[in-house]
């Protein structure tokens, strides 16, 4: 029985828990399709291109190459082929066949027997899928169901299957092409008609002209193209390329030409009618041709290769009507692409965090635009200067610039010269570029002592370019006009790491791998500090509104220093291998840092711990925050994109609780249809996910945060002044006329309510205290519990303490005068309530004087002991003050 699944609705994705307090997978950026053949169908009067990214694929309007849709969920695993037919796209992954409407999975089966789906072909109700040996044929319909209608048996001693095709007029009939024969079934019948075997090398693929009936195109392993008529079983035509053909495709509206894709990325265009090529175009590609088709009825030809690149080309109309032989060559229409090998180096160009700049492997700089794919655009390297053009014509720059190593961009000066520089692997010079324009600049900025540029940077300003060498100097240029402005030639004495240039253009700070970090006058070019750290620097990073300076250093750790007192602030370890990137948030409060451990750290640095850990799949080279603090974008050593993540601080506030080892988990990596990762609403709305450490809204802070400081009761400032001038107070507010009698009144109107409650509190207070109808704070110091007693005190309002402290038991032997003072001495030695105490005993002092002046040994026994405990902890707040003060008064005079 075929295993087969209906869903009346996309497949669910789930919800991933994230593990990352900190950030979330959102997209990846620069991604446009792989080696697998892309696909073309028409809607209409326009064509959509479908290519294959991974385990998804994505669907570009061919008239714009704009993308439309990006495939979801994403499949088990890669994608092997895929066949668009009018809105629906079937992609093939293992021995799986999924059915998309609108790049929305519907449908998926599997074949009998587990075998591999290698080609997909579509033609009419019929779905042929070939495996190494057999051919499935499925009917669909309407209703998005497919039943397995037939199958088709290759015979082994014709090899494996290599292509499947439909031939234009054959009515139910496909084109199956073994390793060393061309077979014809009718798919309706099941039967073979022809099977063609005097093929004298191995075939890769054939190709059905459109233009010229029974015409099949057979590609051999060799490079050989033959024309085979079906109808009369002869060889029409036969053409050598000389190198192995990777494509080939006819043009509809110009039936004698043909398009040709070889291994080397080139495109070879040959006019059948005179039977040889008319143009060429090399290096179009930077890997084999995967796919080369023209469009039906239109003079444009759409390649792709394995370098991430999709690419189409446009003929001209011919330059001389009267002679159809003359034809223009192609030229580039629209592309699309990205890195073909993986980036090593990123910077975020705008504050509104627009685009991104990236440096590869592949020799390439490309700017990304985070909000729409077609603003991306590759950087051109061909020379614009008269000197440069000249070196271009001795042949010194033929081919790409080296890979770029570091990258320098400041956007204050991009409307009026070059913005960005680049040091390049194995050049003595650093590069500039014009950001605003997209080309390379006119200036080869060389380092002093003639050894390999290995570090840049661009001050603030925007009018000053650092250039750091492998031997130690640093050369300072006005990037405007390219001349040296300052030289340092004994900065360093080995490789320099990092350069960058304070916000006021004083301090010049470098790194390098000797192990220092030192600060250098801009104008006086002297050296005004040095630190030596243990082992040797090999990233530095600057934020400069905080004035903070992140080294990385080989032995694992990284190091924030002050740059306005030049001191060691923060030592963060934590990685387990060696760190690759680091960044500073735009606010300055965290640094990210990634290491070939694949983990992902984020830091905090007013505590100096990690508050956030993570391990990804593949460890990251490359890492920059967002300027508006919405992303974080990397790269990765496997993969060829940029993947963005998604930062949850724009959502919900961060836990800065340090964690362990035991917590650092893995995480999913962001993937290009974004399936698995977060979208804004989501990440605005899933704050009841994010574990918080601390309820800010409902903290109970804790009584005393240590004992060996001095903690005051945060009563507000007014009530001890009024416990204090409580008498001034009462004195000020006495009124001016005698209180008067109340009004007599008829015995049946009853007592009026104002002399009714003065009856009842006078029989309150003169009731009998023997224990049934006493107070809590006179029980409280009867029996001694004091802790309690201090707390009652402090919920007490000015009146209501004057009046317990007023019912004192005055009688000889005082126990509860002795019991007051106890629970005060206690308070100070606890180093609790210092300014209660001190209102307290004053009042105290106030009310009861004269029994302190009484004779009574338990009374100023009680006393002496609180004046001793009060004379220490004045003296020692004194003296902690006056060294505050001291301590604060020094800095100022610096």
């Amino acid at each position: 029985m075929i295993k087969r699944q209906k869903l009346d609705s996309p497949e669910p994705t789930g919800r991933v828990r994230q593990v990352s307090k900190v950030f979330s997978p959102f997209r990846t950026l620069g991604i446009v399709t792989n080696s697998v053949p892309f696909s073309v169908t028409s809607l209409g009067q326009s064509f959509v291109v479908t290519t294959v990214v991974g385990r998804s694929f994505q669907v570009y309007d061919a008239s714009s190459l704009h993308l439309l849709f990006v495939s979801q969920p994403q499949t088990e695993s890669p994608i092997q082929c895929v066949h668009s037919h009018s809105h629906h796209t079937f992609a093939a992954w293992g021995s799986t066949l999924g059915l998309y409407k609108r790049a929305r999975l519907v449908t998926k089966l599997d074949v009998p027997n587990s075998e591999v789906i290698l080609k997909i072909h579509v033609f009419g109700d019929f779905v042929c899928l070939a495996t190494a040996s057999e051919i499935y044929i499925y009917k669909w319909d309407l209703k998005e169901d497919m039943q397995l209608y037939t199958t088709l048996k290759m015979p082994a001693a014709l090899g494996k299957v290599v292509d499947l095709v439909h031939m234009p007029t054959y009515l139910n009939k496909i084109v199956v092409a073994t390793e060393s024969a061309v077979s014809l079934f009718n798919v309706k019948t099941g039967k073979l008609l022809y099977t063609f075997e005097d093929v004298p090398e191995g075939i890769a693929f054939v190709e059905p002209a459109p233009v010229a009936l029974d015409v099949l195109a057979v590609v051999t392993r060799a490079g050989t193209i033959s024309m085979f008529n079906l109808r009369t079983t002869k060889t029409v035509l036969t053409l050598r390329i000389g190198e192995p053909v990777t494509s080939l495709s006819f043009r509809t509206d110009n039936p004698s030409m043909m398009g040709i894709g070889s291994t080397n990325g080139d495109l070879f265009f040959y006019d059948l009618t005179l039977r040889r090529r008319v143009h060429s175009v090399r290096g179009l590609h930077s890997e084999p041709v995967s796919k080369l088709q023209f469009l039906a009825g239109q003079p444009i030809v759409i390649s792709t290769a394995g370098d991430n690149s999709l690419v189409e080309m446009v003929f001209d109309p011919s330059l001389a009507n009267s002679n159809s032989a003359i034809s223009t060559p192609p030229r580039i229409l629209r592309r699309r692409g990205g890195h073909s090998k993986n980036p090593t180096v990123l910077s975020f160009t705008d504050e509104e965090s627009h685009f991104i700049l990236s440096a590869g492997l592949d020799q390439d700089l490309w700017s990304f635009s985070l909000r729409k794919d077609s603003q991306s655009h590759l950087f051109s390297q061909r020379a614009t200067s008269k000197k440069l053009k000249t070196m271009s014509k001795m042949g010194q720059e033929l081919d790409k610039f080296p890979q770029i190593i570091d990258l320098a961009f400041q956007a204050a000066k991009q409307r009026e010269w070059d913005n960005i520089l680049t040091a390049h692997k194995g050049e003595s010079f650093a590069r500039s570029w014009n950001g605003k324009r997209g080309i390379v600049g006119a200036h080869h900025l060389a380092t002093l002592d003639k050894s390999f540029a290995k570090s840049v940077g661009i001050s603030p300003c925007g009018n000053f370019a650092f250039v750091g060498s492998a031997k130690g100097s640093v050369a300072v240029y006005n990037i405007q006009s390219g001349l040296i402005r300052k030289r340092l030639l004994k900065a360093h004495s080995q490789e320099v790491t990092g350069v960058f240039c304070d916000a006021t253009n004083s301090v010049i700070i470098t790194s390098s791998l000797d192990g220092t970090v030192k600060f250098h006058d801009f104008h006086a070019e002297r050296q005004l500090a040095c630190l030596d750290l243990d082992a040797g620097v090999t990233a530095l990073r600057y934020h400069a509104n905080s004035g903070l300076v992140a080294a990385v250093v080989d032995s694992m750790a990284i190091i924030v220093i002050d740059i306005r007192t030049q001191k060691v602030v923060r030592q963060l370890w934590g990685h387990g291998n060696r760190i690759t990137t680091l960044d500073f948030t735009p606010d300055g409060r965290w640094i990210i840092s990634a290491a070939l451990d694949k983990t992902i750290r984020t830091w905090d640095i007013p505590t100096g711990g990690c508050i956030d850990a993570v391990r990804v799949s593949s460890p990251a080279v490359a890492l920059r925050v967002s300027p508006t603090m919405e992303w974080l974008a990397t790269a990765h050593v496997n993969g060829v994109g940029i993947q963005l993540w998604a930062m949850r601080s724009q959502f919900h506030t961060i836990s800065t609780r340090h964690i362990s080892e035991s917590d650092v988990k893995d995480i999913v990596m962001p993937n290009s249809a974004g399936e698995g990762g977060v979208s804004i609403i989501d990440g605005a709305l899933d704050g009841e996910e994010d574990e918080i450490d601390i309820d800010l809204e409902h903290y109970d802070p804790p009584a005393q945060i240590s004992s060996k400081l001095e903690t005051y009761s945060h009563q507000p400032q007014v009530k001890f002044t009024t416990l204090v001038h409580l008498d001034a107070i009462r004195q000020r507010n006495k009124p001016v006329e005698a209180p008067k009698a109340p009004e007599k009144t008829s015995f049946f109107l009853g007592v009026p309510k104002e002399v009714e409650e003065e009856q009842m509190q006078e029989v309150e207070l003169s009731g009998p205290t023997n224990g049934v109808h006493e107070s809590d704070f006179t029980r409280m110091l009867r029996t001694g519990e004091l802790e309690a007693l201090v707390e009652h005190l402090a919920k007490l309002g000015p009146a209501a303490t004057d009046l317990e402290l007023r019912s004192l038991d005055t009688r000889a032997p005082y126990d509860e005068f002795v019991a007051f003072m106890d629970a005060m001495t206690g308070e100070l030695e606890h180093r609790r309530n210092f300014e209660l105490v001190q209102a307290w005993v004053n009042m105290l002092l106030r009310i009861h004087g004269d029994i302190f002046a009484a004779p009574s040994p338990e009374l100023e026994a009680s006393f002496e002991k609180w004046r001793v405990v009060q004379s220490s902890e004045v003296a020692r707040i004194q003296d902690n003050t006056r060294f505050c003060s001291g301590v604060m008064a020094y800095l100022r005079n610096l």
